[in-house]
């Protein structure tokens, strides 16, 4: 079961915003959401902001890596029988009964058990399960159904409604404000007062490519919060990998 914790989304350019209003919106609707982002722009957080604005807040909510070998992830979403106790787990899609289950890397399910699932979800009301169900992929699955890699029918019912995160290099002032926040907020949880950065250290970050997003960009931030001798973080408390070129 995923951990809830209250989630907070920073972030000013207006496709963000459409995004997180998106969201908002859709999040007190029942409506299965597919969510689409490169690597590390956030789509667990804003499946954790569907979630804890819903009216299923207070209801348990978990997560299946689909990416894993396609036996666990059957077993984590269906349940299996324990070999030696003979006791018979639960998977997911009862255990979040009331609550939300996220596909996470969709992309990653097991062709063979694709339409399987598919079957399966259209059979929940019979037996009285009431789920929300998001999926994110990093991938474009339109692409997917037309090789034949993914069932046509699981896709329909996922991208009824999608959400589209922008990767972070397209939203150059959010690396300010993304900076400046998780900067206060390490220094906070190290009893460090950070007052910013100076203009060459945010012209660095502002002009790196940041091929993992957010989360790298938050990784980079935290060293430099811990390597700053003083409250201003200067050009020297950022290490940054070589730029990478689009063509990556």
């Amino acid at each position: 079961m995923v951990t809830q914790t209250r989630v907070e989304l920073v972030g000013c350019h207006p496709k963000f915003r459409k995004a997180l209003d998106f969201a908002s919106n859709i999040s007190v609707t029942k409506s299965p959401v597919l969510i689409v982002g490169e690597a590390g722009t956030g789509k667990k957080t804003i499946s954790l902001f569907i979630h804890e604005n819903s009216a299923r807040q207070n209801s348990p909510i978990y997560e299946v890596d689909c990416s894993q070998e396609a036996q666990q992830v059957e077993n984590q979403i269906l349940g299996f029988r324990d070999p030696e106790s003979g006791s018979f787990n639960k998977g997911v899609l009862e255990l979040a009964n009331g609550g939300t289950v996220i596909f996470a890397n969709i992309e990653g399910l097991d062709e063979n058990f694709q339409k399987r699932l598919y079957q399966i979800i259209q059979e929940l009301p019979d037996y009285e399960l009431d789920i929300r169900l998001l999926a994110t992929t990093s991938k474009n699955l339109s692409k997917y159904v037309g090789a034949g890699r993914f069932y046509r029918a699981l896709y329909t019912y996922f991208s009824g409604s999608q959400i589209m995160i922008t990767p972070l290099r397209e939203r150059t002032n959010d690396i300010e404000v993304l900076s400046n926040y998780f900067a206060k907020a390490f220094g906070n949880n190290n009893s460090k007062i950070i007052d910013g950065f100076s203009p060459e250290a945010m012209t660095k970050l502002t002009s790196y490519y940041w091929t993992h997003n957010v989360a790298e960009l938050r990784a980079v931030v935290e060293g430099a919060t811990e390597a700053a001798a003083t409250s201003v973080i200067s050009i020297q408390d950022i290490q940054l990998g070589e730029r990478k070129s689009e063509s990556i």
